[in-house]
Formats: structure tokens, C-alpha cells, sequence
């Protein structure tokens, strides 16, 4: 419980820094560029949890199983906060990327946006609840996954979770690119109706081995791309400039918190309630949801953002 507890504090946590990251970059990209400098976003968050991947690996393969229950299972803790500091320090010394005209002014608060914004507040959640749940289940707990339901070699998942998200990181900015020239919404929608299509074969088509793993892992991300390549572009294309950061970050750590923080527990609960199958089915009704959503966005990639 306290674990649950702890990621939903950390999805929290984490949307609001993703706010002004998303702003940052964005506001810094030049004309027909914002799906490119978007993509960034991700490719940082994957080197990220190649770096945590690699640590992992590193104390299970030099720690004995005493060590690590005893203390070995701490120190990857210790480590993420020392970075977190380290974070801190990078995100007190960036510049604004606000026009002189909005900088001045006073900032908005927490729920300034959610109080003269509620349309754009509950857009952001239905942008991000699909997408959201479809990262964490196919970075993080596909090899979980694998373990729980297809009896997979614990070091065979840790090899293909660690291949796809190199494969992943290389997709970011050509999707960026894409969405540069063809808009965001068809990525977004071949993401979410692709991913309600697929997901529940792809995920029953997970086995033993590691290839089909790899093979789940690497098609479900290419669709993936059309979300988490411009979610920054599209979030920050919803709010106007005086709000953006703070119009973002509060319904994005919640769709966060809510629905990708607990996507490993959902899971294991369905597991648990020997109702494996109904997971995937859970994960393609938020996509659908998404998608919705999706179809009635206004296109944005052409237009100037306001800053």
C-alpha cells in the first residue's frame, strides 16, 4: 500500500516537472519545428529508464539474493534521489521562455488554470489517459508481464525491455519530424485506434521467449511514437502562453498519477483476481477514450504559438 502510495505521489510529482519541460521546449523550438524539440521530451525520460535498467542489471548481477533483500534493493533509491538534486540544480538555472509581455506579470497558481480553463484542464486528461497507460505498460511492466503470465526468464525480459526502449528512443524525433509535416492528429490517431486494436493480440502473443517479447515490445512502440513524440507539442498547443506550464501540469500528473502510476497494480490485481485477460482489455478502453478526444482536437502544427 505504501508503495502505491508512493507512485501516485510520483506521478504527481513528475506531471508537474513534465508542465514545465513540455513549455520549455516548445517555446524554444522555431517555426515548424515544435513536433521536433517535442520529441525530446521522451527520448530524455527513455535514456532515463535505460540509465535505471542498466543500474538494476548492475545489483542483480553482482548482488547475491540476501544482499539484495537486505539492502542491494535500497540503493537504486538513493541513487534516483542524488540525480533528483542534481535535476534541481538544471531546472533553477534555465532560462524563461515566456515573451516579455506575459513574464512580467504575476505567476498563475495551481488552479488558476483549472478555475479559467476547465475545457482545456479535462483535454489534457483525455489526451494523456490512453497514451499515458499505453507508455508505462509497454516501457515498464511488458517484461513484468512477460514474467507473471508467460513464465519468462527473468534476464530475457531485462534484455528485450532494454533493446526496445533503444529502439524506442530512436523513434522520437522521426515521429516529431513527421507530425512537423502532417499534422499531430493523425499520429495520435494511429496511435489510439492502433493500439485499441492491437493491444489485446499483441499482449496475448507475448511467450516464453525473448523474441516474441522483443517483437511485442518493438511493434506496440512504433505506435506508441505517435503519442509520446508530441505529447509536449500537443499539451503545450491546448493552453495560452500566460497559463501554459500551469494549465498543463496539475491535470497531467493526474491522468499520470490515475492512470499510468498504477498501471503495474491494475495489472497484477486482474493477476491476481485470475482475470489476466482483462487487462488488455483495460488498456484498449482508455485508448478508445483518448481517442475521442483525438477527433476533436483542433490542428495546431501550423499555426504560430502564442508565447
Amino acid at each position: 500500500m505504501v508503495l502505491v502510495i508512493a507512485r501516485l505521489v510520483q506521478g504527481l510529482s513528475v506531471g508537474g516537472e513534465f508542465a514545465a519541460s513540455t513549455t520549455f521546449l516548445v517555446e524554444s523550438a522555431g517555426p515548424g519545428r515544435r513536433g521536433l524539440f517535442s520529441s525530446f521530451q521522451y527520448v530524455s525520460t527513455t535514456a532515463g529508464q535505460l540509465a535505471a535498467s542498466g543500474v538494476a542489471a548492475l545489483f542483480v548481477s553482482t548482488l547475491d539474493d540476501s544482499q539484495m533483500h537486505q539492502w542491494g534493493w535500497r540503493a537504486p533509491f538513493v541513487i534516483g534521489a542524488l540525480l533528483s538534486l542534481a535535476g534541481f540544480w538544471v531546472r533553477r538555472g534555465a532560462q524563461e521562455t515566456r515573451s516579455d509581455k506575459h513574464a512580467g506579470g504575476p505567476r498563475p497558481g495551481l488552479f488558476d488554470a483549472l478555475r479559467s480553463h476547465p475545457r482545456e484542464s479535462l483535454l489534457i486528461v483525455g489526451i494523456t489517459a490512453g497514451g499515458t497507460i499505453a507508455y508505462y505498460v509497454w516501457t515498464s511492466y511488458l517484461p513484468t508481464y512477460a514474467q507473471v503470465n508467460a513464465g519468462l526468464d527473468k534476464g530475457d525480459a531485462l534484455v528485450a525491455g532494454t533493446i526496445s526502449l533503444v529502439f524506442f528512443m530512436l523513434l522520437q524525433p522521426l515521429g516529431g519530424l513527421l507530425s512537423d509535416r502532417v499534422g499531430r492528429k493523425p499520429l495520435l490517431l494511429t496511435f489510439a485506434i492502433g493500439f485499441a486494436v492491437v493491444c489485446v493480440p499483441l499482449l496475448h502473443a507475448v511467450g516464453d521467449s525473448l523474441v516474441s517479447l522483443l517483437l511485442v515490445q518493438c511493434a506496440g512502440m512504433v505506435l506508441l511514437t505517435g503519442y509520446t513524440a508530441i505529447a509536449a507539442a500537443v499539451n503545450a498547443e491546448v493552453f495560452p502562453a500566460r497559463v501554459r506550464a500551469a494549465g498543463i501540469g496539475f491535470p497531467y500528473s493526474l491522468a499520470v498519477a490515475l492512470f499510468g502510476g498504477t498501471a503495474p497494480y491494475v495489472g497484477t490485481l486482474f493477476e491476481e483476481l485470475e482475470m489476466p485477460d482483462a487487462f488488455p482489455w483495460y488498456v484498449t478502453a482508455l485508448c478508445l477514450l483518448s481517442a475521442l478526444v483525438y477527433l476533436r482536437l483542433p490542428e495546431r502544427a501550423k499555426e504560430d504559438l502564442e508565447r
